[in-house]
């Protein structure tokens, strides 16, 4: 008997925690003039434009490569990654931009392995 009770509450705090789980929470956010409510729920990040602008914050990039100068990513590769990362936090008005690189000659460090 105590096992079916034990069964009975279980199934009822399940079903519980399942309909706390379903509560739809609005966003806060306000949409743009000029764009529908549809527009706004197809996930076009172009319908929001920038309002103001944000002053641009600057990187200090580290590239380590082998004692010879060799391995590395490429200057062109860090400028496309860049203008990639800026697309993406443009919404969040983040800009980025190359303030400084250094080049670190080290095939120790270069080398390290690491787990993930």
């Amino acid at each position: 008997m105590k096992m079916l009770t034990f069964f009975f509450v279980l199934i009822i705090l399940i079903n519980y925690t399942e309909v706390k789980a379903q509560k739809i929470i609005e966003c806060a956010s306000n949409i743009p003039i000029g764009v529908t409510i549809q527009q706004a729920q197809s996930g076009n990040l172009n319908l929001y434009k920038r309002t103001t602008l944000t002053q641009p914050l600057r990187l200090a990039i580290h590239i380590v490569r082998y004692s010879d100068g060799s391995g590395g990513i490429l200057q062109s590769n860090i400028q496309q990654k860049i203008n990639e990362l800026n697309i993406f936090m443009a919404q969040a008005l983040f800009e980025f931009y190359v303030y400084k690189t250094d080049y670190i000659d080290s095939t120790r460090i270069y080398s390290i392995k690491t787990i993930l």
